[in-house]
Parts: C-alpha cells; structure tokens; sequence
C-alpha cells in the first residue's frame, strides 16, 4: 500500500477491503493512515488494524495469535476514547466478533475458527466521513517517497 495516499483515501480502501472480506490488504490501507495520525485516532485505527489482523489468523487457523490481537484490540479501542475517528468507523458487531475470537481456547477447533470467520465476513463497518471532516494527518508524521537530499 502506498503509505503517501491521502488519510481519507486510505481509510475508504481499507474498509471497502474489510467490508469485502479481504482482511490483510484493509490492514495495510489502514495502515498507511495509521502512520499519519497522533493521539486517541492512532490508537483507535490501530484498534481496527489488529481485528483485520485476527481475522487473517483465524483464516489460517491460528486461535493463539488471533486471541492476543483480539485482547489489544479492546485495550487500544480504550486508549482511543474520543478519537474523531470514532463515530465514522463505528461497528458494534466488530466488537462482538473480537469478544468471540478473544473467547477461543488455545486449542480451538478448526470449526470454530471457521464459523467465527464466517460470521465476521457478514459485518460491515461503515464509514461515514464528511467532506468538512476535522480529521487531519499529523503533518509531522505524513510518509512520502522522497530521497532525501544529499550534499
């Protein structure tokens, strides 16, 4: 992904990826505009970026890895209070799905990975962004592709 797309960009690919099932490409379009954000917003998007992450565990049915990311998921959703981002990524089914996965036993079923998975591919994270939207990258943390010079 490349980490010079605009914030809104970014954050409309990335849930386009989720919505469609694609959990891994939603994580790296996320994070692109995760690099650009400080404060309550990082921590909340970052919080996105672990569920993509279960998710891609799960699809290679792995329930220990998923089960921790599930777990930081819930402690940066915390750390993300307040965050603008918050009323436009909003998705209650997200967080039950991450209460599921956090739920899984160290030695899940295959089974229960799959239906876990299953129902994740139904939610849908909408994403509600105005035009006059008040989130804006941190200037001081916008990635570019420049060389830098020498002399």
């Amino acid at each position: 992904m490349n980490a010079s797309l605009p914030l809104q960009k970014s954050l409309k690919v990335g849930t386009l990826a989720f919505n469609s099932g694609h959990y891994w490409d939603a994580h790296e379009a996320w994070e692109s505009a995760w690099r650009t954000l400080n404060g309550p917003d990082k921590a909340l998007l970052q919080a996105y970026i672990m569920a993509a992450g279960a998710l891609v565990l799960l699809e290679k049915r792995r329930p220990e890895p998923a089960r921790r990311l599930a777990s930081r998921f819930f402690e940066r959703m915390k750390d993300g209070a307040g965050a603008a981002l918050e009323s436009a990524l909003r998705c209650e089914a997200l967080y039950e799905t991450m209460q599921r996965v956090g739920d899984l036993s160290f030695n899940a079923f295959p089974l229960d990975c799959e239906a876990i998975h299953r129902d994740a591919r139904r939610l849908r994270i909408p994403l509600q962004l105005t035009p006059d939207e008040t989130l804006q990258p941190d200037p001081d943390r916008v990635l570019t592709h420049k060389k830098p010079r020498t002399s």
